[in-house]
């Protein structure tokens, strides 16, 4: 399931009427460049950002059947974080939170691969490496909604 160049190449048609409008392959070749070059520039803010999120809620959402994990940060609703698949065990979540290292709180449902994944981080954080321990250890809120 692919991008369809159609509708971009009939703009194309309209606002540069009378002058040569690019072909489908070049428009193409300009939205995968686009994306490579999005990827990148994701890829420097994410890092720079990483450090500044305190809070994040995380939950699966299915779509035909394979788990998506999802963390959002709370407080400007960003989807900081996500994975299609493989599952929802405590070994993948863990793999997905790993990278920030400022997190201090969870919020989430009591699913097992969740409160197993905070569990694994709290454990690697817990480890002592050169005299000092690796992180503090994340605390774990339940969110209202799959309270009530």
């Amino acid at each position: 399931m692919g991008l369809s160049l159609t509708p971009i190449v009939t703009v194309f048609a309209v606002v540069l009427s009378g002058m040569r409008v690019p072909s489908r392959a070049t428009v193409g070749r300009w939205v995968q460049q686009s994306c490579e070059q999005a990827g990148r520039i994701l890829a420097v803010l994410d890092e720079a950002c990483r450090s500044r999120v305190l809070t994040v809620c995380l939950d699966a959402i299915f779509f035909h059947q394979v788990p998506v994990l999802a963390i959002v940060e709370p407080h400007s609703m960003v989807w900081v974080a996500g994975q299609r698949g493989p599952d929802r065990t405590g070994e993948t979540w863990v793999t997905l939170l790993k990278p920030w290292s400022s997190l201090e709180r969870v919020i989430s449902d009591a699913g097992t691969g969740l409160a197993k994944g905070v569990r694994l981080l709290n454990e690697a954080r817990g480890e002592v490496t050169e005299g000092a321990l690796v992180g503090v250890p994340v605390s774990v809120g339940l969110d209202a909604f799959h309270t009530l």
